[in-house]
Formats: C-alpha cells, structure tokens, sequence
C-alpha cells in the first residue's frame, strides 16, 4: 500500500483550507482521502493510520504532536530534512517501524522511549547535534544498519555492543576518542568512522566479517598489525598524512588512500 506523503503536515493546527489539503492528496494520488473539518489533525492521522508509509520530510516542521503514536501501524517513517528539535515520547508506541529516519534536523537528545521500537531494521540519525545516544539503543536489537553521522558524539554507549545483529555502522564526522564495545560486533561488514578523533582503533580487529572500513580524518598513527584477521576487508579508507605505512600483513586488502 503506498504511504501518506504529508506535505502539509503543518496545517494540523492552524491551517483552514482544509478542501486544499484534500485535494493535494486526492491529486497525489491518494485515495479515500476523509473528509476535513477543524480537527483536521485527527482527520489526517485517521486517513494514514491503514497505510504502510509516512513520509513527512523537507516541510520545515519544528515539532511532532504527540499523536504521531496514533500511527502504529506504520512501518517507515521519515521525518528527514526538517527542524526538529525532540521528539515526544509517544514515538514509542510506533512499535510496528522497522525503518525510521530523522536525518537533518536539530535534535540534541534522542528519546529512550526509541528503545521501544525493537521491529526496527534501521535507523539514521545523521546530520543533527546529538551528543550521546541514549542507553535504549541496546534494545534495538534487530537493528542492521544505524547511521549517527554529522553529529558531536564524543563516545559511543557501551550499550552499543548489544546491537550483534548491525551489518553496517555509520558515525563519521562527529568528535568521537573510543569504541567502547564495538568489537562486540562481529557481523558487521561496514564501519565508516571517517573524520572522528579516534586514536587508538585495535578494537577493529575483532570485526571480522568486515569488508569495508573507512577510517580517513583521525588521530591514530598506525594500523595495527592485528588486523591480519581482517581476511574479509575488500577496502580500506585511510588518510596518506596521518598513516605513512600499512602493515605487510594487510596488503592482501584493497588499500585506498585518501589525501
């Protein structure tokens, strides 16, 4: 079933026109679109809640109502591309997601209750100022790709190592010094670390089912010789200023420096 694409989601409170709305829907292709009165935010909830999709992005949106937990049958939402800046508890009773992307937008705090959402499959945070992910994140256990990148993450939370089942971890350009735990996530196959202010990345060794690693833009200045049980490693991302020489025992590896 195709999703409700709200491009006027910010007329749930203060918008009249509420025969314009439905006719952009009607016109989208959207059909059954309800009939809108003065509760038109409970109009549009009800008119989505039997589809799959919500896509609200790039509408410039500042808040969620707390109604978006109305939405429980909703599997993929994006909230991408707005201003954002928390969302209301309620996102915990979205239980059926299993793809949720708020990616650019301001939010500085993500809310433990996203530890409820255990169907999701991914998850992308990018591109906000988040300063810790909360400890909830360990119960997303079905999670397979996480994205947290352009944010100020100094740390990752050790809770991060219950996640076993992530293929891919993006976490680029942020400030982050450690990877706590990481090495608990033996079934990833891409970490993108690019552009953080990691000194020390032996816990990488571990990860062996690895087949791309990006660790340009970092503080550390060699590879550690260990990283021969990376046998899986189809490309590695380094930066020439910072490592001057790669081990002989990793050469095996498609090596790709980046200047």
């Amino acid at each position: 079933t195709r999703g409700y694409y709200l491009h006027h989601w910010n007329a749930i409170e203060r918008y009249t026109d509420t025969e314009k709305i439905r006719n952009h829907f009607t016109k989208h292709g959207y059909k059954n679109v309800p009939p809108m009165d003065k509760s038109i935010g409970l109009n549009l909830l009800n008119g989505i809640i039997a589809h799959k999709d919500a896509m609200l992005y790039n509408l410039s949106l500042q808040y969620i109502p707390a109604e978006i937990g109305l939405l429980n049958n909703i599997r993929y939402m994006s909230l991408n591309n707005n201003n954002i800046k928390i969302l209301p508890k309620e996102i915990g009773l979205m239980t059926n997601l299993d793809c949720f992307s708020i990616n650019n937008n301001n939010l500085r705090l993500v809310s433990p209750e996203i530890g409820l959402l255990t169907k999701l499959l991914r998850l992308d945070l990018s591109g906000n100022r988040i300063e810790k992910l909360p400890l909830e994140i360990g119960l997303l256990t079905n999670l397979q790709r996480l994205r947290a990148s352009q944010n100020i993450l100094q740390s990752i939370a050790e809770e991060i190592g219950l996640l076993t089942n992530l293929r891919a971890l993006a976490l680029c350009q942020n400030k982050i010094i450690s990877l706590s735990k990481i090495s608990l996530l033996t079934n990833l196959k891409d970490l993108n670390l690019t552009l953080n202010k990691l000194k020390s990345i032996s816990e990488i060794q571990f990860l062996t089912n690895l087949e791309r690693l990006s660790l340009g833009m970092n503080e550390f200045k060699k590879i550690p010789k260990e990283y021969i049980s990376l046998t899986n490693l189809q490309c590695l991302y380094i930066n020439s200023h910072h490592v001057k020489s790669v081990p002989e025992n990793i050469k095996h590896t498609i090596i790709i420096i980046k200047k």
